[in-house]
């Protein structure tokens, strides 16, 4: 049996929330840096295209109206950052004759 003395006891109470806290603020840090690098996560055509549920013919359409891109020689990239924050302004500019 273990006799541990009040003051003791409140101190073992306050380092065991003091851990509880920073676990917490380590979780809380850890899916900050899960969502950024998620914005970074870069994306070839194909992975756009099952990302928007939409065709290639689509994409282009997307990329002639404020969809950002990244090219290198023939390969075309995308950040899913680009492609999220493009989707919440809705730019998509239409032209009406």
């Amino acid at each position: 049996m273990l006799i541990v003395d009040e003051k003791l006891g409140h101190h073992i109470t306050d380092l065991l929330d003091q851990c509880e806290e920073a676990i917490r603020l380590s979780a809380e840090r850890d899916a900050q840096r899960e969502k950024e690098f998620d914005r970074c996560l870069l994306m070839n055509e194909t992975e756009v295209m099952e990302y928007l549920k939409r065709d290639g013919d689509t994409l282009r359409y997307y990329q002639k109206h404020g969809l950002r891109f990244y090219k290198m020689g023939r390969n075309v990239w995308y950040t899913k950052g680009d492609i999220d924050d493009w989707l919440k302004k809705g730019l998509v500019k239409r032209r009406i004759d």
